[in-house]
């Protein structure tokens, strides 16, 4: 995500998205998370695999570089997409990461984040780390 972090840096109205979403005790791994889903949904073409294969191929597609020189406009990185963004990911998370098994239908990601957040840190969980995305530090 090179290309999309860096013109995030200098995007003066993501600086006030950073102030906001940090204001409301986002970690940087969150709002990176929440960045990367909203940056590569805004490349991907939806479209449900017909395989296994297509599966595998558009999820290695969702997870490789971006292309050099080709960040993805600064202007669909506001404080709305990336809560939708970190809500499209939480429940990936809680099985990725906690192994856990949402059985809702439909899922209720909101209250997915906060059974993560409550149980297993999610809103506290952080380490020391140079700001991703300085020179716009909360």
């Amino acid at each position: 995500m090179a290309p999309t972090l860096e013109k995030l840096r200098t995007a003066g109205r993501f600086a006030n998205v950073l102030r906001e979403l940090r204001g409301e005790g986002w970690r940087d791994w969150q709002l990176l998370l929440a960045v990367h889903n909203v940056a590569k949904n805004a490349r991907h073409k939806f479209r449900a695999p017909a395989n296994e294969r297509e599966r595998k191929a558009m999820a290695a597609q969702f997870m490789s570089p971006e292309p050099e020189g080709k960040p993805i406009d600064a202007n669909l990185f506001t404080a709305d997409a990336l809560r939708q963004g970190l809500r499209t990911t939480v429940v990936a998370s809680a099985h990725n990461w906690w192994g856990l098994e949402i059985r809702q239908h439909p899922i209720d990601a909101d209250a997915v984040l906060e059974l993560l957040r409550v149980r297993y840190g999610w809103a506290s969980d952080d380490i020391d780390h140079d700001d991703p995305f300085a020179p716009y530090a909360g």
